[in-house]
């Protein structure tokens, strides 16, 4: 996940260089501060971990507050391109969207892209407490604290100026799927030496999705042909998703494991988004 991120970032820089100068027709960078809100169906899950059950959903803690870097450059040709970056406080990305534009009159363009975002999960001790009808501890050997859906997209957008103002509307739809993870657990059990480890290890599962983004920009100041304004941006996202896997089931040793492949319930999941922040553009 990280090498696509710094592939993508590469690429844009290089329209910001002054090599590429007599290919650009406009630059732009934002950054702006926003919240997701995410909500998710649960589904009965009796004698399996279902990680879509575990969601967090707290939008008031830190996890679901974003700061996001864009950086934009709209080329000589039809053609423009844009990369988001979430990044956190150690300023490490940890998820993107970029989108590649092609213009079809003054207000009306397509656009492709990929994108990926952060979803962070619950403890789920009490599940395998349940599992099992005993008095158990479990120990993570790899806690998966979160996981990433990655997605591919096309679609529509349009833009409508109004002297110091641009509205733009976006609609993309495609599919994504949870990149895959690795999740290991140690089980023991009160009063007893029995060695017990589950070993789950997520696969690739396509489901389509919908989001459609509204953002309104205004310049607030200018100076020669440089431009200062504000952003306010929302979006919303809607899929149905499942992460299957592989469980691998160790008993006293790591030898000779029982192997079994996992198709899990689709869940719907939504999330909504709002963010303001700031921009120039030159």
């Amino acid at each position: 996940m990280k090498r696509q991120i710094l592939i993508l970032l590469t690429l844009l820089l290089f329209g910001f260089s002054s090599k590429a100068e007599r290919f650009i027709d406009e630059h732009k960078l934002s950054l702006y501060r926003g919240y997701r809100f995410v909500d998710y169906e649960k589904t009965l899950s009796p004698t399996k971990i279902d990680f879509l059950n575990y969601i967090y959903t707290q939008p008031e803690e830190s996890d679901y507050q974003y700061t996001r870097f864009e950086a934009y450059v709209k080329f000589k040709t039809k053609y423009s391109a844009s990369l988001q970056l979430a990044i956190r406080n150690t300023l490490i990305p940890y998820s993107y969207d970029f989108t590649l534009s092609y213009l079809l009159n003054k207000n009306y363009y397509l656009l492709g892209g990929s994108f990926s975002e952060r979803f962070y999960l619950t403890e789920f001790n009490g599940s395998y407490k349940y599992f099992f009808n005993e008095d158990i501890s479990v120990r993570y050997i790899n806690r998966q604290w979160n996981f990433s859906f990655v997605g591919f997209f096309v679609g529509v957008g349009a833009e409508y100026k109004y002297r110091n103002m641009r509205f733009h509307g976006k609609l993309k739809s495609g599919v994504l799927s949870v990149f895959p993870f690795q999740q290991r657990n140690i089980i023991k059990f009160q009063n007893s030496n029995y060695k017990l480890v589950h070993s789950y290890n997520s696969r690739w599962d396509i489901s389509p999705f919908i989001m459609p983004q509204f953002i309104f920009e205004i310049d607030l100041f200018r100076y020669k042909n440089i431009f200062w304004g504000a952003r306010f941006g929302a979006g919303y996202l809607y899929s149905k998703p499942r992460i299957n896997y592989e469980l691998s089931i160790f008993q006293w040793t790591y030898d000779s494991p029982e192997i079994q492949r996992n198709k899990m319930p689709s869940h719907i999941i939504q999330q909504f988004n709002w963010d303001f922040g700031v921009f120039i553009r030159w």
